[in-house]
């Protein structure tokens, strides 16, 4: 086994007996990813409208 594979093995052991660190991180990522996806949202929607802007 290569390190990553025994890390991500050590890993998933800790989230699956319910250690509060790795629950908290990935509770954490979960709502990164969720603000970065809304924040995506924003950009594409102001390019949206500057770019009907311009047809206009």
């Amino acid at each position: 086994m290569t390190l990553p594979s025994v890390a991500f093995l050590a890993i998933d052991a800790l989230r699956v007996t319910g250690t509060p660190f790795i629950n908290r991180y990935a509770s954490l990522n979960e709502s990164n990813k969720i603000a970065f996806a809304g924040h995506e949202q924003e950009i594409f929607l102001k390019r949206a409208e500057d770019a009907s802007a311009e047809l206009a």
